[in-house]
């Protein structure tokens, strides 16, 4: 973990200008990675009550009135996903006793060297000499940072509403969104929650995946711009729910629980009592059956949201090695231990380990993997393989027919990092198949352990 320390208020730049080097415009910033910060390990918090967390702490020298702050996320393109995107802000006058300022979303930045930057939250001149920030999540990647901030010591406000934020539909809430314009108007729109404060919150789960205008009325004056929702499964975003998610008797029964209700196709026949918050999503569509009631003091939407069917089962190692096999093809050159790791997963309590002691360099005949996977001709798939590995160089994917003519689909070398993250492997069956296929990692051209959860494989189109 890095401790900064920046001065402010005045930062003086001369700026000599060299494509190969930076952008020739002050509100611009570099794709360089290095030009930033990025945490891919917590460490204790100099804030107490936030333990062990991403964090990085300015000491600015001096005491100010803090208020508006712009924000560059990470905007390398392969690091995009690890900008930071909830954050904490403390504040503190001796750097020892901390007080918790608020919870804002950072949105995420874009592949260019022209990316702006934006306002991303309002301090209101808290007056502080340190500041923390606290990530408390990012944009879907295996590390969390941002390349560059700019503290306002006085009140800043802008006469054009510039949001530049592209949401994923199942990305969470965006809170306490701080455009900068002057205080004593309201925002609106689809989604949209005005906090009254010259800040919203925006929930792009509410509205799906579409190009939303968000209005600022102050007065006579209104100002507007649009946000973008992706869908679910898009490259930048999080994978769809996994559909299925419910039980046929639930739906049809005389009291649905609250909840999300997510299947290719939903069908009910059942009643929604008072006070109830539902949700129907289905892939393709809803069918509301004669019978079905909704009570005029509940909560109910259907609506037509994608989901995917994951081919692998226990598909995070929840349940220990069950519908997984794994074997040492050759234990005569190979010492390989198997394990479940509950010390260590990415999510839930479990994931597995593959710890190889002794090897051979010219061989991979360490193997993980499932058999009876559905998969079908002319179709395209996804496969993603979370993993990690603080020693081992690599590993194999290969995904082939159980039985003759035994067609292999895909096999692909993927490098390791020291870190969670998911790799990304897609193909198409240019052929018709019969019968089922194996999903399967290899291992073993080197010493050293491995770590596998949440492994996937669905449809896409």
């Amino acid at each position: 973990m890095k401790l900064i320390k920046q001065y402010l208020p005045f930062i003086i730049m001369f700026i000599y200008c060299q494509a190969a080097l930076t952008q020739c415009a002050e509100d611009r910033h570099t794709t360089n990675l290095m030009d930033g910060w990025m945490s891919c390990n917590t460490s204790m918090n100099p804030h107490a009550d936030l333990g062990d967390s991403h964090w990085i702490h300015y000491d600015l020298g001096y005491v100010y009135d803090i208020y508006s702050l712009k924000l560059w996320n990470i905007s390398h393109p392969s690091f995009i996903k690890s900008g930071i995107r909830d954050a904490v802000f403390s504040s503190s006058m001796d750097g020892m006793n901390w007080t918790t300022i608020d919870t804002f979303t950072i949105p995420k930045a874009y592949y260019s060297g022209k990316y702006p930057g934006q306002l991303s939250a309002d301090l209101k001149g808290t007056t502080a000499r340190h500041l923390i920030i606290t990530a408390l999540s990012n944009h879907g990647g295996a590390c969390v940072g941002f390349s560059e901030i700019r503290m306002h010591t006085q009140e800043f406000t802008q006469n054009e509403l510039v949001l530049d934020i592209k949401a994923c539909e199942n990305g969470g809430q965006y809170t306490n969104i701080y455009p900068g314009v002057a205080l004593g108007g309201q925002f609106s729109g689809p989604g949209i929650t005005d906090n009254g404060d010259g800040s919203f919150n925006f929930d792009p789960d509410i509205v799906g995946p579409g190009t939303y205008t968000v209005q600022y009325t102050n007065g006579a004056a209104t100002l507007e711009d649009n946000i973008s929702v992706l869908p679910c499964g898009h490259f930048d975003c999080p994978d769809c729910d996994n559909c299925g998610r419910y039980d046929q008797i639930i739906i049809d029964s005389p009291d649905i629980p609250s909840g999300e209700y997510i299947n290719d196709q939903v069908t009910a026949a059942g009643q929604i009592q008072a006070n109830r918050d539902v949700d129907f999503r289905g892939a393709y569509e809803v069918n509301l059956n004669s019978g079905f009631e909704v009570d005029q003091f509940s909560q109910f939407i259907a609506q037509i949201r994608g989901c995917y069917n994951n081919g692998m089962i226990n598909s995070s190692f929840e349940s220990d090695w069950s519908s997984w096999y794994y074997n040492n093809r050759d234990d005569q050159l190979y010492t390989v231990n198997f394990s479940i790791n509950n010390t260590d997963p990415y999510e839930g309590q479990k994931c597995a380990e593959i710890e190889v002691v002794d090897y051979n360099p010219s061989s991979w005949r360490v193997e993980l993997g499932q058999s009876n996977v559905p998969l079908e001709g002319f179709k395209k798939y996804r496969a993603i393989v979370r993993a990690k590995s603080v020693d081992a160089e690599s590993f194999y994917l290969r995904i082939q027919q159980t039985g003759a003519p035994y067609t292999l689909f895909i096999t692909q070398q993927i490098t390791h990092t020291p870190y969670w993250e998911d790799h990304i492997v897609e193909f198409y069956i240019d052929q018709s198949i019969t019968g089922t296929s194996y999903v399967e990692v290899w291992v073993g051209s080197s010493v050293g352990t491995h770590l596998f959860d949440n492994i996937k494989i669905f449809e896409i189109e």
